[in-house]
């Protein structure tokens, strides 16, 4: 996909946040292909909310054009590793990214998070409108993904995806801004 998709994901995302990042991480995969960035912004909440810039590079493998969100409490020195190395996970795999879509986190990062996976999903309202992304003719997404452990995945399997979400929506790590 064009490289101007990061430049347009880069501008929506300090549109959600009111500003550019206060970090930003490079990670290469293990095979050749574009890096992919991580970068943090501040969270409501006072924790930091962790955005991909670069997974466009691999919409053929993932079926969509996506950049991913994730908003995190305590942890930010493994967080970014742990969303780039899940991401390149899926596009080895090719997964299609898509909201109600659980990813397994890389094995080599979990025990600094205590959680087993990403649940993929879209923002909440406020910011629902943000997330898709318009450019040139073509529509990306942005998706909002959850740390969750191998009890939400059960709840998540029993119950169905709308009581996991609202589930999801009480947790104070899901306030993206102020």
């Amino acid at each position: 996909m064009a490289a101007w998709w990061t430049d347009v994901y880069a501008a929506r995302f300090s549109q959600m946040f009111d500003g550019g990042p206060v970090a930003r991480w490079g990670f290469r995969p293990e095979w050749p292909g574009p890096e992919l960035d991580i970068c943090a912004f501040p969270a409501a909440s006072g924790g930091r909310v962790f955005c991909s810039l670069g997974l466009t590079h691999y919409a053929g493998q993932l079926g969509e054009i996506a950049e991913v969100m994730l908003s995190v409490e305590r942890g930010w020195e493994s967080t970014p590793a742990l969303l780039a190395r899940t991401l390149f996970r899926a596009v080895e795999e090719r997964v299609a990214l898509r909201p109600g879509l659980a990813l397994e986190c890389a094995e080599e990062v979990r025990p600094g998070i205590g959680r087993r996976g990403l649940y993929l999903s879209l923002p909440e309202v406020p910011l629902r409108r943000l997330c898709s992304v318009h450019h040139a003719g073509w529509t990306g997404w942005i998706l909002r993904a959850s740390l969750i452990s191998a009890q939400d995945g059960a709840y998540l399997l029993r119950h169905g995806r709308g009581s996991f979400e609202a589930l999801l929506a009480r947790r104070p790590e899901r306030r993206l801004t102020t």
